[in-house]
C-alpha cells in the first residue's frame, strides 16, 4: 500500500560507507581550499576510521558522535 521495500533496500546498498565518503568526496573537496587537509586525513585515519570506517553513513547516530566527541577531546 504505497511502501516499496525494494526501494529502501536499494537506497541502503547505495549508501556509501564513511571511508568511501571521506576518500571519494570529502578529502578531494577540502584539498582544494584547506591547508590543513593533511591533519584532517590523519585524524580520520587514526581516530575515526578504526571505529566507524566500515559503517554506512546512515548507521552513524547523533549519540555515536556525541560519545566520540567526549572520548576524543
Amino acid at each position: 500500500m504505497g511502501v516499496d521495500l525494494n526501494l529502501d533496500q536499494e537506497k541502503l546498498k547505495a549508501m556509501p560507507t564513511l571511508t568511501e565518503f571521506v576518500l571519494d568526496q570529502y578529502l578531494p573537496y577540502v584539498k582544494g581550499y584547506k591547508r590543513t587537509w593533511e591533519l584532517y586525513e590523519r585524524i580520520f585515519n587514526n581516530k575515526i576510521k578504526p571505529k566507524w570506517g566500515n559503517r554506512k553513513l546512515s548507521e552513524i547516530t547523533r549519540q555515536d558522535i556525541e560519545f566520540f566527541k567526549t572520548e576524543f577531546i
